[in-house]
């Protein structure tokens, strides 16, 4: 794990799929309760030149969107398309340490980022709705987790934008990290006091 990151959202360093859904989970339950609490101008408020918590939670959600179908796919599908991992997975903190030596080197979300869009007339159903998406598709692709086997979670691959070709686990890992990832970008970008007042009672260690 980075060692200069606060840690904000703790995701452990989770191996099975089992521990990686367990974990993504419990970090789906802290961020929705952090989200929900931010007030529906400041979710909507960019973070100074950064994107603002609306964009992030909309970043996070296209991200799950993209992926949740590939789970839904049998394993022979995935294997004809992009042929067979021939090594192990690297580990979390492994995984987490390349992803910011992408980010460190200017890797930027690309497709995956989002769109452009002003604020709603009404801030607050805006914002549930948003963190509503976002919670639904995270679900979706939770709940996928547990149809793979451990030997399925090694052998099969796919590509992502910026860390190239991964096993499925290291897929599901970075997905893991990635959301709390954002969640601590927002939580840390928040004036001091609205910080401590979202994340009473969840999204800390």
């Amino acid at each position: 794990m980075v060692a200069t990151e606060i840690e904000r959202f703790p995701t452990g360093e989770p191996r099975t799929g089992a521990e990686i859904a367990s974990h993504y989970a419990a970090l789906a339950d802290a961020g929705e309760r952090f989200l929900r609490r931010l007030p529906g101008d400041v979710f909507f408020a960019a973070q100074g030149d950064r994107w603002s918590p609306a964009e992030h939670t909309r970043h996070l959600e296209k991200s799950a969107r993209a992926l949740a179908p590939a789970l839904r796919l049998p394993q022979l599908v995935l294997l004809l398309r992009f042929g067979r991992s021939k090594r192990p997975s690297a580990s979390f903190a492994e995984l987490v340490e390349r992803y910011h030596g992408c980010l460190a080197a200017g890797g930027q979300a690309g497709r995956f980022a989002p769109s452009a869009k002003p604020a709603p007339a009404d801030v607050e159903r805006g914002r549930e709705e948003i963190v509503a998406r976002w919670r639904k598709t995270g679900d979706a692709l939770r709940s996928s987790i547990l149809r793979w086997s451990e030997p399925a979670l090694e052998r099969c691959r796919l590509p992502h934008p910026l860390l190239r070709m991964l096993t499925l686990r290291e897929m599901l890992m970075f997905m893991l990290y990635h959301d709390a990832h954002h969640l601590r970008l927002v939580a840390d970008r928040l004036p001091e006091e609205l910080r401590e007042r979202a994340l009473a009672d969840g999204g800390q260690t």
